[in-house]
Order: C-alpha cells, then sequence, then structure tokens
C-alpha cells in the first residue's frame, strides 16, 4: 500500500492561543516555477464519518484563505461562488491556486483552484470590495429582520458543558417545523458558536474565515429534515439532532454548489452567539436547494447562503408476487 501524506510539510504543533477553528484555516506557501500564487493545507484534514470526503467547510474556508493571502487588508469579501467537482481525500495534501481575474480600484475578484494529485476537485470564485462608501451618500438599505428567538441562558450551555469536543457548540431552537407545514414552508434555526475565543491576530478575517467554514454545517441536511428522513441506519447522537427521523431512505445526498453573500463583515463574531435560520424553497429532479440566513447577537443580518444540493433516494424494489 502506497504511503499517504495528509500534509506536504511537517505539521506544526497546534496554536493554543487561538481558538481551535484557526488551526483549520492556516495554509502555508507552496514554490511556485510560474509565480502563481499557491498555498497548501497546514494542518491534517478531517473526513466526517459516513461521508464521501473531506468536510466541504474545510475546502470553502481554506480556498477564501488562499484568497485572503493575496489581496490588500483594505478590501473585504462581499461574495464567494464555490463548486465541488470530486469529493476530497484527506490522505494527500490539498493544493490551492489563487488567479486574479479583476484587480480594479474598489473591486477584486479572484479564482481559486483546489487540486489533488493533479486533479481538480473544487473551485471557487471569490470577490473583495473596497468599503469606502460615506455617510453622506445616498444608498438603498434594508435588510431581513432577526427571529424572535432568544440566546442560550442556561449557565452550562453558555460555560459550553456537555457539548462534545468539535470546533463549534449549537443549541436547537424554536422554528417553524411543524409536520403539517409543506417543506418548503418549514424553518430550522439553532445558535451557533465557535469553542474559544478567535485571536486578536486573526482579527476580522478569521471570524469570517470561521463563519464560512460554519456555512456548510447542517446545511444540505435541511433537504432531509424537512422530511423527517435520515441519511444515516439510525439518528446519529449529536448535539440535539432532530428526533423522530425515519430510517435510512436516502441513496446519495451531495453538495453541488454553495454561494455565501457576506454583507456585514465587521459585524462576524463566530466566538459569540449567531443565530442560523435554514429552509429549502425547492425539490425536484434529483436535486434541492436550500438557504441559509445568519445574524448577529445584536441582530444585524451578517451573510446569506445558497446550496445546491443532490439528492437521490433509494429505490425500493417491488415484490415479485406484486408484478
Amino acid at each position: 500500500m502506497a504511503k499517504t501524506h495528509t500534509t506536504l510539510f511537517p505539521t506544526p504543533p497546534l496554536d493554543e492561543c487561538k481558538a481551535p477553528i484557526e488551526n483549520v484555516f492556516e495554509l502555508t506557501p507552496v514554490p511556485s516555477n510560474d509565480g502563481q500564487a499557491v498555498f497548501t493545507n497546514t494542518h491534517p484534514l478531517w473526513h466526517p464519518s459516513g461521508s464521501r470526503g473531506v468536510y466541504g467547510g474545510t475546502l470553502i474556508a481554506q480556498s477564501l484563505s488562499a484568497a485572503m493571502l493575496t489581496v490588500p487588508s483594505t478590501v473585504n469579501m462581499h461574495s464567494m461562488h464555490c463548486h465541488f467537482l470530486i469529493a476530497a481525500t484527506a490522505e494527500t495534501p490539498i493544493y490551492y491556486h489563487v488567479d486574479h481575474v479583476n484587480d480594479g480600484d474598489r473591486l477584486v475578484t479572484c479564482m481559486v483552484k483546489a487540486k489533488q494529485r493533479n486533479h481538480l476537485i473544487f473551485t471557487a470564485t471569490v470577490s473583495f470590495i473596497n468599503n469606502h462608501s460615506s455617510m453622506d451618500e445616498k444608498v438603498l438599505e434594508h435588510s431581513r429582520s432577526k427571529p424572535d428567538v432568544s440566546v442560550p441562558q442556561d449557565p452550562a450551555v453558555i460555560a459550553g458543558e456537555g457539548t462534545g469536543n468539535g470546533l463549534f457548540e449549537s443549541r436547537i431552537v424554536d422554528g417553524d417545523i411543524d409536520d403539517l407545514l409543506r417543506p418548503s414552508d418549514k424553518r430550522y434555526r439553532r445558535f451557533v458558536r465557535s469553542r474559544g475565543t478567535i485571536s486578536n491576530s486573526g482579527g476580522s478575517n478569521a471570524h469570517i474565515l470561521a463563519l464560512t467554514y460554519l456555512t456548510d454545517t447542517y446545511f444540505i441536511g435541511t433537504l432531509w429534515r424537512v422530511y423527517n428522513l435520515s441519511p444515516y441506519p439510525s439518528p446519529p447522537p449529536t448535539d440535539q439532532e432532530e428526533p423522530n427521523q425515519k430510517a435510512e431512505e436516502i441513496e446519495v445526498m451531495a453538495s453541488l454548489n454553495h454561494s455565501i453573500y457576506l454583507h456585514h463583515p465587521q459585524a462576524v463574531r463566530v466566538d459569540d452567539w449567531i443565530l442560523t435560520e435554514m429552509e429549502t424553497p425547492w425539490a425536484g429532479n434529483e436535486r434541492g436547494l436550500v438557504v441559509q440566513r445568519i445574524w448577529s447577537t445584536d441582530g444585524i443580518l451578517v451573510a446569506t447562503c445558497i446550496q445546491e444540493a443532490l439528492v437521490r433516494l433509494k429505490q425500493h424494489e417491488t415484490p415479485k408476487h406484486m408484478l
């Protein structure tokens, strides 16, 4: 069996001065003969149990991290459009190649191509904007209000007790999940925050990177939750996972593309409770669409996300005696 290497360079120890999530999107520059900006994962990759490959949020956050390393600090990411092409393996490094498509006075656009073993596995188009608007300028401004739900106040919850050892902790809150509602009318809400405090050295970018990583969590699962299905033989014992899910009925579920629209980058604080609301306005033709809105603790709509997924149900054979 060929020996596998999860990182290109020796893995450094985790930086205990940072929140655990910050180590995930840490990248190392890779020398390039043509002068192109190339980076690789500094730490080993995570392949969730039962999934087809490396967690998608890792690819999203590391691609954004690579793009951020090539742009001025005066610009902020405002949109990101990703395509999952081939499932990534955790057994070999990922290389992120960054090209600048546009370098304007106010807008900068990067194309990031993620490769493994010379195969293109993921692409991301990342757009940055220089927010220099004046308070005196006329602008259109509105946003969806935050649902009237409360941040968890239980001392044990606030302290993060009894919530496992993941990078984030989460708590389900009241949503529109009545079985009498149509699938397209259901809303799933949960409060989420990172474990540990984002470091001062990481700054605003670290909060944004952690948020992009988080956007892929529970997202695609909205499609099976609205039908009370489960992709597992039995529901996994995760943080307050939904009860009463039916037996495994899903044969294939995979993310096809993922878009993030960042509205207020300076308001993103992932080490404080943020509220996510997920819904699915449409499913058909073995595809489904999910939409996610994310609010800060003080009610600012900081991001909107859209993901399209491939969904294939198990087809049960008709008994021969009924043919």
